[in-house]
């Protein structure tokens, strides 16, 4: 049993699956569909599954954009995207802030291979913190 949604990353890969099936005289049980099953004895159903694997496939595609498109603008805005790097977490608004637990307890900050600001930044040392007597 399988969603087609998860056949339809590539229409022509789903399609192609969908072929084999067919010629080998294997039955695909569907989940979740508008069709219960592909099968080999009924063309029309393997047509309306590669039909469906084609809108599948764009609504990925349009899925994908629109988290970019989201991803973009929080960075021109000066939000964090993705995880945030050792010693830094995010405020309810998405901006990086210094976690200072963190930061104090491990005497590192790093951040990984990228950063929304361009560069890539390695690990530095960070004093450590002085403690008055008071």
């Amino acid at each position: 049993m399988v969603e087609i949604s998860r056949l339809a990353r590539w229409t022509a890969l789903a399609a192609d699956f969908m072929d084999v099936a067919v010629d080998t005289d294997t039955t695909i049980h569907l989940l979740d569909e508008m069709i219960d099953a592909i099968d080999p004895d009924d063309r029309m159903s393997a047509f309306f599954a590669k039909q469906l694997s084609l809108w599948y496939e764009e609504e990925r595609r349009q899925t994908i954009a629109r988290i970019q498109r989201g991803q973009r603008h929080a960075q021109r805005e000066g939000k964090w995207v993705g995880q945030p790097p050792t010693g830094f977490t995010t405020d309810d608004e998405g901006y990086l802030i210094v976690d200072l637990e963190e930061w104090a307890g491990k005497g590192a900050v790093g951040t990984g291979s990228g950063s929304p600001f361009g560069g890539s930044y390695g690990w530095r040392r960070v004093p450590e913190p002085v403690l008055s007597p008071d």
